[in-house]
């Protein structure tokens, strides 16, 4: 499902947006206020990242290796903190220009990365960086003046210096969520509590993994519906979430459980048709209990 940007205000903005820029928007209701994962202490190195309306504060260089961002909002709205590297003789400029005309370019590859799950709130994602210069972090998600949060600014460009620590053990999952082309599945099943979830893409193209729990009493058609015609408040709250990633990459994230029904679905532009993959069918329900 998506979730909704801008302020509370202004929070009920057009889909139509969101589809024409080929991003996601994202509400601001927080389901997990305050997510810590259990294994960066002794694991891999912890950088901490800070968004708000229109920035990304982050350190200038992150040693190489396996590295958890643990990201917190300043904002009403929430933010992706999508990882890019940048082939060589591009610039974060030329991203944002190309991603804001609806053109998703090919020497960007998307790494995954953190989606805030509304004010207050801290998020993680756990993921390996090798050594190079030309990296970035960008929030992909559309305000309501129809801009990207990138195209206001919400960029920040580091490098990834080789480390000199031994490297860490991978963090120990207890749960696998799998993207293919057009699907999710989760095994085993989630059982209401703190999880760390390994997210896989073995398929032939970028996913994302947006999830939010229901409401009570509220169905996965009355989200959709919403979506398409947002009136009145969300039948859903924001829950932590996993930013788009290449094929063949895989992270992790941990996030705490509320019992509940929750829905996961991927607005990535299909690499054929430009499509949407909701609109093809990645779109799921998982009850927690």
């Amino acid at each position: 499902m998506l979730r909704r940007s801008g302020t509370a205000r202004r929070r009920w903005a057009r889909l139509a947006v969101l589809v024409a820029a080929g991003g996601s928007i994202f509400m601001a209701r927080s389901a997990a206020a305050t997510v810590r994962p259990g294994w960066h202490a002794t694991g891999p190195d912890t950088v901490r990242v800070t968004v708000g309306d229109f920035y990304i504060k982050a350190p200038a260089a992150i040693p190489s290796g396996l590295t958890t961002l643990l990201v917190k909002s300043e904002s009403q709205s929430d933010h992706s903190v999508l990882i890019l590297r940048l082939a060589a003789g591009r610039t974060i400029r030329q991203y944002v220009a190309a991603y804001g005309a609806n053109r998703d370019p090919g020497w960007a590859t998307p790494l995954g990365g953190a989606v805030t799950a509304g004010p207050g709130s801290e998020t993680n994602v756990t993921l390996n960086l090798n050594p190079g210069s030309n990296y970035a972090m960008v929030s992909y998600f559309v305000a309501p003046d129809g801009k990207t949060h990138a195209q206001k600014g919400e960029v920040h460009v580091f490098r990834v210096t080789r480390s000199t620590r031994a490297p860490g053990p991978e963090p120990k999952s207890d749960i696998t969520l799998t993207m293919t082309d057009y699907a999710y599945q989760v095994a085993p099943q989630i059982a209401a509590g703190p999880h760390v979830i390994r997210v896989e893409n073995p398929s032939g193209q970028a996913h994302e993994a947006l999830i939010v729990r229901l409401l009570p009493g509220k169905t996965m058609a009355e989200a959709v519906a919403w979506d398409t015609a947002p009136i009145g408040p969300p039948p859903y709250e924001s829950f932590s979430s996993v930013a788009r990633m290449a094929p063949g990459l895989h992270l992790w994230m941990s996030a705490n459980f509320k019992p509940g029904k929750y829905v996961i679905s991927c607005y990535t532009p299909d690499k054929k048709t430009a499509r949407p993959h909701i609109k093809l069918g990645m779109l799921t329900q998982i009850e927690v209990r």
